[in-house]
């Protein structure tokens, strides 16, 4: 079950990312980018492993089903114990819902780690590190197909999973900033 779906020659089917990343230069640093494949839904926790601890998050809700107020959702300061923790208690809802938006920050390094709605992956910082471990779990240098007509899943099943990511940890809320809104009516609003 993946939080997203697009659509390919007229038909509807899962999102799922191939084994490559692209190296993309923004107004800033440059960074990678690269979705997440069915064989590794798993592949955030893998990245992490890459950078060094100790670690934020910041949980962008900005589709609710009624868990909690839209907003940016930011951590205390977390060991690697209690971010795998996290990564590995919530990861069916982490790859299969799309009400969020995840950040992950290596407070020592300022290495990021952005997962998106669109199960997209952006990585800031640490480049080097990253795309070894990349290297290690069968990644290549290549091309990233642009995510096209798509619909995005917020399942029922996962509303308990919602209310127990925002009680996981004493967050932080602040306001959603314009960027983190959804901006389409969803398609699919799984109920």
């Amino acid at each position: 079950m993946w939080k997203i779906e697009v659509e390919r020659d007229g038909c509807w089917g899962e999102r799922d990312g191939q084994h490559q990343f692209v190296r993309e230069q923004t107004a800033g640093d440059p960074r990678l980018r690269l979705t997440v494949p069915r064989s590794i839904p798993t592949l955030v926790l893998e990245l992490s492993r890459s950078l060094v601890e100790p670690f934020q998050l910041l949980y962008v809700l900005h589709t609710s089903r009624g868990e909690g107020s839209l907003g940016r959702y930011q951590s205390p300061d977390l060991s690697r114990a209690e971010l795998e923790a996290f990564l590995t208690g919530f990861s069916d809802f982490l790859v299969g819902d799309a009400r969020h938006d995840l950040w992950l920050r290596s407070v020592g390094s300022a290495a990021m780690i952005v997962w998106d709605r669109h199960n997209d992956v952006y990585v800031y910082g640490e480049l080097d590190a990253v795309i070894e471990r990349l290297g290690a779990l069968g990644f290549q240098e290549g091309p990233v197909a642009e995510l096209g007509l798509h619909k995005h899943h917020y399942r029922a099943e996962f509303d308990d999973d919602a209310r127990a990511v925002l009680g996981a940890f004493r967050w932080r809320r602040t306001a959603l900033r314009p960027e983190d809104e959804q901006h389409v009516a969803p398609v699919a609003n799984d109920s």
